[in-house]
């Protein structure tokens, strides 16, 4: 009884972990590629509990997903104090896709706080691509 109780307890301790590494559901309003401009460009990224990130671009009406499952990497804060929180598929999904990956890091107005910006990461073999979505509180803090 007592050992039944205690792998229920390890179950429930790893679960909790896995779930806390989620993000809301956010819907972003601007967005700006490497060295480009910033414009206009709504897009909502959802967090699946499965560690995938669909992103709905709202004009098309298309929708991306990663291939891998997206793992909390790191944490920390910024020099302006924003939270933040890094994520990345996995060494075994980047061999797996033929070096491609998709890695986010999600800035913060404080830990727990309002989303303000996510910056996707591609890479497809030595080609990286940056883009940074805004919401309507990261357009107002950072430009």
């Amino acid at each position: 009884m007592k050992r039944n109780i205690l792998i229920f307890c390890i179950v429930a301790l790893f679960s909790a972990q896995s779930f806390s590494q989620t993000i809301p559901i956010t819907t972003t309003y601007y967005s700006k590629t490497d060295n480009g401009g910033i414009g206009r460009d709504k897009r909502t990224f959802y967090h699946l509990s499965n560690g995938k990130m669909r992103v709905v671009d709202e004009h098309y009406g298309t929708t991306t997903m990663n291939s891998g499952t997206l793992e909390l990497i790191k944490t920390g804060f910024t020099e302006n104090g924003h939270y933040f929180e890094s994520f990345s598929e996995s060494y075994n999904d980047l061999v797996k896709n033929g070096n491609r990956m998709v890695l986010y890091k999600i800035y913060y107005d404080k830990k727990g706080g309002k989303i303000l910006l996510i910056t996707e990461f591609k890479t497809n073999g030595n080609n990286l691509q940056m883009t940074e979505f805004y919401t309507n509180d990261g357009i107002e803090t950072f430009e």
